[in-house]
């Protein structure tokens, strides 16, 4: 057997033994044979690069590198669809596991694909979107939120001294009598209002930015704030009515939009080189349907996995 023989199927074999390991469920036999198996070098650097690639993996679009496109690929010693069915366990509570710290620091939390309202201490509504995340910060001199993950639309109470903000990737946004909505993404944060005004501030942009009804703006990680022109009121917020709207999104992004609200992770093995942008309204109840819609304007093949996992390749 020569060298790369050997070092794919470690890896073969390590993908396995991170799935085993991340169930929780090994009897004191297997983990015998886990620590045997450990203690050649091949094997030990092979089961590290895997874990240290499935533990990098959240539950949103990722485009796997090396050894996970390699072993999407039938092998002449473990079968594709054994392979296949091990990435979409691994994913599934790996997955789990790396939102492990919103979880403990939020106060109200959403599953992916679950819309929920709340109520907080002083009469004020939010509403998360699906994956989303707030913790609740309420002192004697400020009502603060702390978005940590996702979308959330606030329907502030007033009649509180106190002043209501949302502090989000080192921006704060402080309401003025409205209702608005926070969006975390990956690198930025936008603002949209639907009543009333807001103020955005951010350590690069010291001086409050006004933000009327319709308005909308963007910060990035840098604190700069670009107003992106108001928007139709059905199209802001759009989940809250059970609607993922998407207006002249790359593909890329519409396929992370519509990801977000099925219960596994989506895998895009795809160029997205000359895709055409996308604006579509889909049903959030409906997210495989909106799905196997981008993929068919992709010119992709949409498979569905143990786990709820989805590959578009």
């Amino acid at each position: 057997m020569s060298a790369t023989d050997v070092q794919d199927r470690a890896a073969d074999e390590a993908a396995l033994w991170v799935v085993r390991l991340a169930s929780g469920d090994m009897s004191d036999e297997q983990i015998a044979t886990f620590e045997s198996w450990m203690e050649h070098g091949t094997n030990r650097l092979a089961f590290e690069r895997e874990r240290d690639l499935w533990q990098a993996l959240d539950a949103g679009v990722v485009r796997p590198q090396g050894s996970v496109l390699r072993r999407l690929r039938p092998s002449p010693r473990v079968a594709a669809w054994t392979l296949l069915t091990a990435l979409a366990a691994t994913v599934v509570v790996l997955a789990t596991g790396g939102s492990m710290l919103t979880r403990l620091q939020a106060d109200y939390r959403t599953d992916p694909g679950e819309v929920r309202t709340f109520e907080m201490a002083d009469g004020t509504s939010v509403m998360l979107d699906s994956d989303a995340a707030i913790a609740v910060h309420y002192d004697r001199d400020q009502r603060r939120i702390e978005l940590l993950r996702g979308d959330a639309w606030f329907d502030v109470r007033h009649g509180d001294h106190r002043p209501f903000r949302v502090t989000a990737m080192g921006g704060t946004t402080q309401d003025v009598g409205t209702s608005f909505e926070v969006r975390r993404g990956a690198h930025d944060i936008l603002v949209a209002v639907t009543q009333g005004a807001v103020q955005v501030t951010t350590g690069a942009h010291g001086e409050p930015l006004p933000v009327e009804k319709l308005g909308r703006v963007r910060y990035d990680e840098g604190g700069q704030i670009t107003r992106i022109g108001d928007a139709a009121p059905a199209a802001l917020a759009a989940w809250r009515r059970g609607i993922i709207a998407i207006d002249d999104m790359p593909m890329s992004d519409a396929i992370a939009r519509v990801a977000k609200y099925r219960p596994g992770a989506t895998f895009t093995l795809i160029s997205m080189d000359r895709q055409p942008a996308v604006s579509a309204a889909f049903r959030i109840d409906r997210s495989d349907e909106a799905l196997q819609t981008l993929a068919d304007m992709a010119g992709a093949k949409l498979i569905l996995l143990p786990g709820g996992v989805a590959i578009l390749r």
